[in-house]
């Protein structure tokens, strides 16, 4: 019997599953053709920062934190079930699933995306045991990532989208609204947590919480050194990647998509890069995509909002005809 209600209502819930490589997030976002989308029950669980990157091994990590965010998920819409007024933000009619590299990313060439097969499997069955016979659809989260940016940076025509998840980035080359090239950094935030644990002497809840502290520049940093190391080992990264998507004309926009205040310190970081300098000796513009740029597009969210989940309900919204 599947945990979640399938009568018809006005409007209508869709699951929301964010599979990245450092985190697993999930929401309900209820749709209407009346109002802006609604984002609610939304929960994260960070995956450990792991010794090796051994992709077994954080595949097992990726489907303990989606059965726990699934969990609390379903618990949510139980109880909104249980209230006529209530009632209809928790039937879940469809779920979204979006996946970051290396278990999804967009083959420009061939104009669809690609997955990890094993990760689909692993999802589906997992999915199933809460959903029942509700629809999954899979999506690429940089489909999201572009999607959500041109609603929010409409009158951009020409930018770079830098994605930063746990052990994987994604960079994306936009031009009037359309993906035109795309690439992955083998880095995110756990290469910063690991040389503030090596470096820092700091344990992982330690490094996280120096990741989250106020925005500052590395030099004023107490922990300005390590912090230095990881910026420059990013930076290298992101040069080497945004040069081969850029090639002879490169776009002096960047925009940063993490959490926060995770995103802003990538941002600066790239900003106050000298090798990202080089690539732009007239300047440029390096910026965190943040929530308050998002929060306007739907009717209501959580009291501290979740970027990356706000980015995905966008793209559902954006294809309300799919999930009738």
């Amino acid at each position: 019997m599947p945990l979640f209600g399938r009568k018809k209502s006005p409007g209508k819930t869709v699951l929301v599953l964010d599979v990245e490589n450092g985190s697993v997030g999930g929401a309900l976002v209820h749709l209407s053709s009346q109002e802006l989308p609604w984002l609610f029950a939304e929960t994260r669980v960070f995956l450990p920062v792991l010794h090796s990157r051994s992709a077994h091994t954080l595949l097992s990590e990726v489907g303990a934190a989606a059965h726990n965010v699934l969990r609390h998920i379903s618990e949510v819409a139980a109880r909104l079930r249980a209230h006529p007024h209530t009632a209809h933000r928790g039937e879940v009619e469809r779920a979204a699933l979006f996946l970051s590299a290396p278990w999804g990313s967009p083959n420009l060439a061939v104009g669809k995306p690609q997955f990890a097969q094993p990760t689909v499997e692993m999802l589906d069955n997992l999915a199933e045991g809460f959903l029942g016979d509700t629809p999954i659809h899979f999506h690429t989260n940089a489909g999201a990532l572009l999607q959500g940016s041109r609603r929010v940076l409409p009158q951009e025509r020409r930018y770079l989208l830098c994605g930063i998840s746990g052990e994987v980035s994604e960079l994306l080359l936009v031009e009037d609204g359309r993906a035109s090239g795309y690439a992955t950094i083998p880095s995110g935030r756990h290469g910063v947590l690991r040389t503030l644990r090596s470096h820092g002497g700091l344990s992982e809840q330690e490094a996280r919480s120096v990741m989250r502290l106020p925005t500052k520049t590395n030099a004023a940093h107490a922990y300005g050194e390590p912090l230095a190391a990881a910026s420059a080992h990013f930076a290298g990264h992101f040069v080497e990647a945004a040069r081969g998507l850029m090639g002879d004309t490169p776009t002096n926009r960047v925009y940063v998509v993490s959490e926060e205040p995770v995103g802003d310190w990538f941002a600066r970081s790239l900003a106050e890069s000298d090798q990202v300098g080089e690539m732009y000796p007239e300047g440029g513009v390096v910026r965190s995509l943040r929530a308050p740029q998002v929060t306007e597009h739907f009717s209501g969210h959580a009291e501290v909002p979740d970027i990356s989940l706000m980015l995905q309900a966008l793209f559902v919204d954006a294809g309300f005809s799919r999930y009738n």
